[in-house]
């Protein structure tokens, strides 16, 4: 469920991964509310790192405070409901608690890594991140074609992860990429144009 929402801080707008990660968390969470190692105290814990990592994909360029903070949240939520009772728990089960996350933190971890250094190289992943941006530029952006900008170099704004913003002839555009992720201010030339949306690679 965590490697699901993390997913959503390199894939423009909210797609099928941060779904499952939330619908995972939420099983997980509602799993041990019934044994009663979970309460409201680590329900909104974990809804307040959510709300912070919505914020950091939604509004907040780049990677932050807001994202840092709403991973901690997270674990820390995860950690509380491995524990009945965190404060007089016995060091044996806080130990085993610890032990626990820390072992989901490093396959999650070692799952982004892969993932990000393998994805962006497949035909399904340019496709599902290309169809994402398309939908989330639906009934704001402009229908007008933006030719003009084909062959001309800029400069990223924004990281490109792999959408963000531009400037190309002296004009902040929002941008794309087939894939790859784009630091920030960093030269990039547009190759292709189709429709509202513009694609651009690194040079």
């Amino acid at each position: 469920g965590f490697l699901g929402i993390l997913f959503e801080l390199k894939i423009p707008g909210w797609g099928i991964s941060g779904t499952l990660g939330v619908l995972f968390l939420a099983i997980f969470f509602w799993g041990h509310y019934l044994v009663g190692l979970a309460g409201w105290t680590e329900l909104i814990i974990l809804c307040l790192g959510i709300l912070l990592l919505l914020l950091e994909i939604f509004v907040i360029p780049g990677f932050g405070i807001a994202g840092i903070s709403g991973i901690i949240l997270i674990l820390t939520g995860i950690f509380l409901s491995l524990v009945k009772h965190p404060l007089s728990a016995p060091k044996a089960q806080l130990t085993q608690a610890f032990y626990t996350l820390s072992f989901s933190i490093i396959i999650t971890f070692v799952g982004i890594i892969l993932s990000w250094k393998f994805l962006p190289r497949t035909g399904l992943w340019k496709r599902i991140i290309l169809s994402s941006a398309e939908t989330k530029k639906q009934g704001f952006q402009s229908a007008t074609p933006q030719e003009y900008c084909l062959g001309k170099t800029g400069r990223s704004l924004t990281p490109l992860r792999p959408t963000g913003r531009a400037i190309i002839e002296q004009k902040t555009l929002d941008v794309i990429t087939e894939g790859e992720f784009i630091d920030k201010d960093k030269t990039i030339k547009v190759i292709k144009v189709e429709g509202s949306k513009i694609i651009v690679k690194e040079v």
